[in-house]
């Protein structure tokens, strides 16, 4: 109103509504994606993941990075911009109150995501969109834990 750009907070339920919408949009775009997503592409990701994977070469940074170009390569090569600009503009609300980049979920993302980038390289929609699903139910998984809805991780 008046010119003036207003932020409104995304309130737990809408949250909650949103990461369930992402799953089944998300993982519908990969499976999309699975035989349009660039194999260099994938390749350069996959080997950034890797790295990631050693202790020694781990960097939070490049992490947040490549959990972004995993995600938005899914939505540029899903072949629907709809779709992609649905995930885009609930990416874009969920960041609001973002946890994914929770400590207990770096290592556990990392290997998720390898998943997701090793089924698109084999082209396997149906894989990518299991990989999809199950990386982004374990993120929803996480954010409920932290709400206090579900009870904490074992361990």
């Amino acid at each position: 109103p008046n010119g003036m750009l207003v932020v409104r907070e995304v309130g737990l339920t809408e949250y909650l509504e949103l990461l369930s919408l992402r799953v089944l949009l998300e993982g519908e775009a990969a499976s999309l994606a699975a035989t349009r997503a660039p194999a260099a592409v994938l390749a350069r990701i996959e080997q950034g993941l890797r790295e990631q994977l050693d202790p020694a070469r781990a960097d939070p940074h490049a992490e947040a990075r490549l959990d972004e170009e995993i995600h938005e390569l899914v939505v540029a090569h899903c072949g629907n911009r709809s779709l992609g600009a649905l995930i885009t503009d609930i990416h874009r609300r969920l960041r609001m109150r973002d946890l994914s980049h929770a400590p207990e979920r770096l290592v556990p993302a990392r290997e998720e995501h390898l998943a997701v980038v090793r089924a698109l390289q084999a082209r396997d929609a149906d894989g990518a969109r299991r990989a999809m699903v199950e990386h982004l139910e374990r993120v929803r998984a996480n954010h409920l834990r932290h709400a206090g809805i579900l009870p904490a991780a074992p361990g």
